[in-house]
């Protein structure tokens, strides 16, 4: 079989549970290590956890919030025009049932 025919969905799929698999066991390792520097899984275990509570927000604040703070202004400018048109069908509604009557 040719090579060409092969679907890419499964490569990729497979490279980024790979790339996934191995993030966990680096994060493993690096507790362990740091569990054996500082003797105590707990503690370790925590200061990693705040590391990478620090990135998540560090990525958070720098990459993500002025596009989450663009969505909601769309998500207000949405509601708002929703909130006119359904206005115009009740008085529209009202004028057409006050004509029949």
């Amino acid at each position: 079989m040719n090579d060409s025919h092969r679907p890419i969905g499964t490569a990729i799929v497979v490279f980024l549970l790979s790339g996934f698999m191995s993030l966990i066991l680096l994060t493993a390792a690096f507790v362990t290590w740091l569990s054996e520097l500082i003797g105590s899984t707990t503690v370790a275990s925590l200061i990693v956890g705040l590391f990478f509570m620090t990135i998540a927000a560090i990525v958070y604040r720098v990459a993500l919030h002025s596009y989450i703070e663009s969505l909601r202004r769309r998500f207000d400018t949405i509601y708002e025009v929703s909130r006119i048109v359904e206005g115009l069908y009740r008085r529209a509604v009202e004028f057409i049932e006050k004509i029949v009557g």
